[in-house]
């Protein structure tokens, strides 16, 4: 048994590389069949990259531990955070005309990002024209 397949992966090989029509034909016919598959693979096997994970991340211990901690707090935090929302939702909906002033309010913030935004135009127009000032004068 190990004889015959050791014989069928030679002349397997033989014929793969004297290109022969019984080897390449069928090899061709299972690439034709799959052609979009191993398009996908083939452009997908460029980015497989083995990660080498240093021990002491692959062990539970301190940093899980840390972790685990962290997204408690975390949680807690948000919690309140929650909280301190919706008793803010209360107070202004108290506000006579609320709904009016939340909009002029992000109007508002919409104006200072677009203010902010001109001024960091003003300042790279000004370093544009210090450059272009110094290289007239070369």
């Amino acid at each position: 048994m190990f004889w015959l397949k050791l014989t069928l992966r030679s002349s397997f090989r033989q014929g793969l590389v004297t290109g022969s029509k019984h080897v390449i034909h069928p090899i061709l016919h299972w690439l034709l069949q799959r052609i979009t598959e191993l398009k996908k693979r083939a452009y997908l096997a460029r980015f497989l990259v083995k990660l080498e994970v240093p021990a002491e991340f692959l062990q539970g211990g301190v940093i899980t531990d840390t972790c685990h901690q962290d997204i408690g707090a975390m949680e807690e935090e948000k919690d309140q955070l929650i909280k301190r929302v919706e008793l803010l939702k209360k107070r202004v909906e108290s506000v006579f005309n609320h709904q009016r002033m939340l909009e002029l309010a992000r109007h508002l913030h919409v104006e200072q990002e677009r203010e902010e935004s001109l001024a960091q135009q003003k300042n790279q127009l000004m370093i544009w024209h210090v450059q272009l000032s110094n290289l007239q004068a070369l």
